[in-house]
C-alpha cells in the first residue's frame, strides 16, 4: 500500500487491487476492514496520510519520512543542482523541475535546502530564441514523432523575404534535437520527397496539428553526412574543439590539423565551420565546399559595399 501511495493519491478500492496484486492472499477476507487497519498502522508508524473526502482519495502528504528519504552522494546532490540552475528558461524545463521535486521531496530537510543554493558551475545552454512562443508547437511535435503521424504547419524559412506567406509544409517528422540554442527536426516532405531540417521556432504558433496519417519510419532518416576540413596551425595548436560525431585529427607537418567528422546535415555542418572564419578550409565532400564558397562570396559583398577605415589594412 505504502509504494502505491509513493506514486500518487488512490481511492481505497485502487489501494485495496494494488496489495492484492502485490501481495498473495491478501486481503481475502474482510478486505476493507483489513484496509482500515493498515491505513492505521502506517499512520502510528509516521507516516502522514490524508483522506480527501470529496475526492474519496487517500494521499501521503510527506514523503521524508525515514524508511522513505533518499541518501545521494555529494555528487548526485550537485548534479541536481546543476540541472535546476542549467534548465532556467530552457525547453522542458517544467519536466525537470518534476523530477527535481520528486527526488527533493524524499530528500532530509537539511539537505532539500542545499538545492536551493546556485552551484557554482552553470552550463551556457541559454535558448537562442524566445522558445515559449514556440511551447505548443514544440508539444504538438513530439507528439507526431512519438505517435509517427504526418505534421502540417506554416513555416516561415529564412530563404524566404520577410514579408512572404508562410509555406505550408506536411511531412513526416524524426528525431528531435537541441542544437546551437534552436530545436530543431527532421521532416520527410510529403510534397518534395525531400528531408529538411526545421526550426520549431519558425512554424507559425497555432498553425502545427497532427494529421490523422499513420507512417511507417523510412530507413535511411538521421543518416549523417562524413566531412572533412583543414584547421590552421593558429586554431589548431591546442588541438580542435569537438563538433561533429566520430570526430578524428590528423595532425600536419606544418602545424595545421585535418578533422574527420560525420554532421547530421551540411547546413548543420556549414553553421558551425563558418565560426572558425579564414582558419577553415573545407575539403569534402564538394557539395559542402561549394556551400563554403557561396557563402564566402556572399559576405565578401555585404563587407565590400562598407567605406574603408583609415589606417586599417
Amino acid at each position: 500500500m505504502l509504494g502505491r501511495l509513493v506514486k500518487g493519491e488512490a481511492t481505497r478500492a485502487e489501494l485495496i487491487r494494488h496489495v492484492r496484486a502485490t501481495v498473495e492472499e491478501a486481503y481475502e477476507c474482510s478486505p476493507f476492514d483489513s484496509f482500515a487497519r493498515d491505513i492505521r498502522l502506517l499512520r502510528d508508524l509516521g507516516f502522514y496520510i490524508r483522506f480527501c473526502r470529496a475526492r474519496g482519495t487517500y494521499r501521503l502528504e510527506r514523503l521524508d519520512h525515514p524508511v522513505l528519504q533518499l541518501h545521494l552522494s555529494r555528487p548526485a546532490l550537485e548534479a541536481l543542482a546543476l540541472l535546476k540552475a542549467t534548465f532556467r528558461g530552457l525547453p522542458h524545463q517544467e519536466r525537470v523541475e518534476a523530477l527535481i521535486g520528486d527526488l527533493s521531496a524524499r530528500l532530509p530537510e537539511e539537505v532539500r535546502r542545499k538545492l536551493d543554493r546556485e552551484p557554482l558551475p552553470r552550463l551556457a545552454v541559454a535558448p537562442a530564441d524566445h522558445w515559449w512562443f514556440s511551447k505548443n508547437s514544440l508539444v504538438t511535435v513530439e507528439k507526431a514523432i512519438d505517435r509517427h503521424q504526418v505534421l502540417e504547419f506554416l513555416y516561415r524559412s529564412p530563404k524566404q523575404p520577410e514579408t512572404a506567406e508562410p509555406k505550408r509544409h506536411r511531412v513526416e517528422p524524426y528525431n528531435l534535437e537541441y542544437r546551437d540554442g534552436h530545436l530543431y527536426f527532421e521532416g520527410y516532405n510529403l510534397k518534395t520527397g525531400k528531408v529538411y531540417p526545421y526550426r520549431v521556432d519558425r512554424i507559425v504558433p497555432g498553425s502545427a496539428r497532427i494529421l490523422p496519417d499513420v507512417f511507417t519510419p523510412r530507413e535511411g532518416i538521421g543518416r549523417t553526412v562524413a566531412i572533412r576540413y583543414r584547421l590552421s596551425p593558429e586554431i589548431a595548436r591546442f588541438g580542435a574543439s569537438v563538433r561533429f560525431r566520430n570526430q578524428r585529427e590528423e595532425r600536419q607537418d606544418d602545424g595545421s590539423v585535418i578533422v574527420t567528422g560525420e554532421a547530421g546535415s551540411l547546413f548543420e555542418a556549414m553553421t558551425k565551420l563558418l565560426r572558425y572564419g579564414r582558419h577553415c578550409q573545407v575539403l569534402e565532400p564538394r557539395e559542402l565546399v561549394d556551400m563554403m564558397r557561396k557563402e564566402a562570396k556572399a559576405m565578401v559583398e555585404v563587407y565590400s559595399s562598407f567605406p574603408r577605415i583609415r589606417g586599417a589594412s
